[in-house]
């Protein structure tokens, strides 16, 4: 989901194997601020198993949304990774994005981080307000 996403779901899939990221939704790191048109509102990314991503590129993770408004990251396992599970956030700033209003639950994480060292099970960068994370492990 490069941009432009609203109301999309992506539900109950098993990704493996691949050479980059899971599952992306917005990806234009130089657009903090996309217009609604552009940017990734109110998506879905359920139920999914993720395992073995970042293959090649090492750098890649289980999911990643740079500056989605209303997502909801929920329900996933995600393992085998050798950076990050979750991604959530881009840009290292305090300045008011689209970034806001998303919640990361019920997540199952586990053996990722296998190969790098900046990141975590779930990763966040910016000011995300209305964001809530809770209850993954």
């Amino acid at each position: 989901m490069s941009y432009g996403t609203h109301n999309t779901v992506i539900h109950d899939n098993i990704i493996t194997d691949i050479s980059g990221n899971g599952i992306t939704a917005y990806t234009d790191h130089e657009n903090a601020n996309p217009s609604e048109d552009h940017m990734s509102l109110n998506d879905v990314i359920s139920q999914n198993r993720i395992n073995r991503v970042g293959q090649e590129y090492t750098g890649c993770v289980g999911i990643v949304a740079t500056y989605p408004r209303g997502i909801l990251i929920e329900n996933n396992e995600i393992w085998n990774i050798p950076n990050t599970g979750i991604n959530l956030g881009w840009g290292w700033t305090s300045e008011v994005t689209a970034l806001r209003d998303n919640i990361v639950r019920y997540n199952d994480i586990h053996h990722v981080m296998q190969l790098h060292a900046d990141g975590a099970g779930i990763y966040t960068l910016s000011d995300q307000p209305g964001t809530h994370i809770l209850e993954n492990h």
